[in-house]
């Protein structure tokens, strides 16, 4: 089975479009390209990778399906697009038609007002229809609404991004809530959870130590069947390289059998983005 990076981003810098990026992050203040992680894959035997929308802005998912063209290895795209237009299905068509886009992602971290925005929840419904993947990215803190968001939209595969950005500094009484909001995500079998952007919501190092218990909590409640590897690169570099990264993962899935490791590892991603 080949492995797959089910998440990690590319960009040509732009300060109005990356405002997400605050003064901490300088080093992702620059473009960050394709022939800057191929040398990393190649090393650590990467055959593949899901290339993921960093900004709301429909030129991004152009960008992103620009770049699959030109690299074959690049073999999805989870873009961007505003999914209260009223035009939805027709802009979701013509992208498609593109290149491999396969799924859509809105940064509701960001944003979380769109969770109460009827035109939101209209468009997720559109694209589930569709048979395409909505990815969901929230923090800890919003556990309970993005919950709420997947028992309503239960029509096609939804992804959890990152694990829900487990409270890893928050102690004891952050570990229970976001546990507890988990086990609620479990119980809902069309929901897949990405391993992916975990080493940059650990405090100060060691930082692998630290996120022990959250991907053990992953591996028990969600299961090697729903969950996707992905580095998060180039945002992983702000802690991690994209090999310590990967080192860290394949150590946490170490007690797994081969066949659970490699579905994490890639099959997984293959089946649900239909690669």
């Amino acid at each position: 089975m080949m492995r797959v990076d089910a998440h990690q981003h590319f960009w040509r810098y732009d300060p109005h479009r990356h405002d997400w990026m605050t003064e901490a992050m300088g080093t992702l203040k620059q473009d960050w390209l394709p022939e800057q992680l191929w040398p990393e894959l190649q090393a650590r035997d990467v055959a593949a990778t899901i290339a993921v929308q960093s900004c709301g802005d429909e030129g991004e998912t152009a960008f992103l399906l620009d770049v699959a063209a030109q690299h074959g290895w690049v073999r999805g795209v989870v873009g961007w697009l505003d999914l209260r237009a009223s035009d939805l299905s027709d802009r979701l068509a013509y992208w498609r038609a593109q290149g491999p886009l396969v799924g859509i992602r809105h940064q509701l971290q960001d944003e979380p007002q769109y969770f109460d925005d009827p035109r939101f929840h209209q468009g997720v419904e559109r694209l589930q229809h569709a048979s395409m993947v909505y990815e969901v990215l929230v923090t800890a803190d919003q556990m309970s609404q993005a919950v709420a968001f997947c028992q309503r939209h239960d029509q096609a595969p939804l992804v959890l991004d990152h694990l829900g950005k487990p409270p890893v500094t928050a102690g004891a009484e952050g570990w229970v809530r976001w546990s507890q909001q988990l086990a609620a995500i479990a119980a809902l079998p069309h929901v897949m959870v990405k391993l992916s952007g975990l080493a940059t919501e650990a405090g100060p190092d060691p930082w692998v130590s630290q996120l022990d218990p959250f991907v053990d909590a992953a591996l028990t409640h969600i299961g090697p069947e729903r969950l996707l590897w992905g580095s998060d690169w180039p945002v992983c570099q702000l802690r991690a390289s994209y090999d310590e990264v990967l080192t860290a993962s394949e150590a946490w899935l170490a007690p797994l059998n081969a066949a659970e490791q490699a579905a994490i590892l890639g099959g997984n991603a293959i089946q649900l983005y239909g690669l």
